[in-house]
């Protein structure tokens, strides 16, 4: 620990910052740094269990929406440490995460990388928020084009930094390690969507527009083929459940309607599989 910046040494050195929450921001004379503590199971063994139930679900999911279906023990490879090699890998090829300071098997310390971004589009205009979607559903792209995954591709994963850019953080998922990339990246983007589609930042009214939007502009970012057909075959998956979708969209709850919207914009695949073009959202 020698190598940390003082202020931040000094305050690992006292034993109990290594306990508390999970997750904690701290404010330090030399920077603003993000504490990760190693997940305490309260309930031992049943906790242990639904992980691997966890894993289990995963893995069936997978085959469902991908036709690949790991290994549920691969899926529990996602521990801090896990985390902290992922970011070290990605930090080294000049991607915005966290730059990672220690990692250890009890505790991961990173550098604040910024706002998150569901905090920017809850204080921001509607412009503002039309603005800052554009960014991230761009960012994604371009994070893909460059070969790589996220695995939590959530607004909510997001963050605007200091210099104004999109940056990435939480990554605890581990299925990108047993997926093909074009699975993995069809995957994240149906994380996005899902996640603006839940949104409370947004009209109601508007939401099946703005889900078209999101699509087509990822869409024209990053036209991969085989990425397409991942997203194609999540569309046709839902266009077989349309039924219940129907009985789903009249259940309130903010879950339930995103899923409901989110496949009715995958099904816009299915109804034109060549032009992606599509009207631009108000500024």
């Amino acid at each position: 620990m020698d190598a940390l910046p003082e202020h931040l040494r000094r305050w690992l050195d006292n034993a109990d910052n290594w306990k508390g929450e999970r997750i904690d921001e701290i404010d330090l004379p030399d920077g603003r740094y993000v504490i990760k503590r190693r997940e305490a199971y309260a309930l031992g063994r049943v906790a242990l269990w639904a992980k691997r139930a966890r894993a289990r679900l995963m893995s069936r999911v997978c085959g469902w929406l991908f036709g690949v279906r790991p290994a549920p023990a691969a899926l529990l490879r996602n521990d801090i440490q896990a985390e902290g090699r992922r970011l070290q890998y990605l930090f080294a090829h000049g991607q915005r995460v966290p730059e990672v300071l220690l990692s250890t098997p009890d505790i991961l310390v990173m550098r604040n990388v910024g706002e998150v971004l569901t905090d920017v589009l809850r204080d921001a205009d509607m412009p503002a928020r039309l603005h800052w979607l554009d960014r991230a559903v761009q960012d994604t792209a371009r994070f893909h084009r460059e070969g790589f995954w996220h695995g939590g591709a959530q607004l909510r994963n997001l963050t605007l930094g200091q210099d104004g850019q999109i940056w990435r953080i939480d990554f605890e998922e581990s299925a990108g390690d047993v997926l093909p990339l074009a699975a993995i990246q069809a995957y994240d983007f149906f994380q996005m969507l899902q996640s603006v589609m839940m949104s409370p930042r947004y009209p109601a009214d508007d939401m099946l527009r703005l889900g078209r939007h999101v699509l087509y502009t990822y869409l024209q970012a990053h036209p991969e083929p085989a990425v397409r057909a991942a997203l194609v075959r999540i569309g046709r998956i839902f266009r077989r459940i349309s039924w219940l979708l129907r009985l789903l969209a009249r259940i309130p709850g903010r879950d339930v309607q995103a899923f409901v919207r989110s496949g009715a914009v995958m099904q816009l695949l299915l109804n034109d599989g060549t032009d992606d073009s599509h009207p631009r959202l108000p500024a």
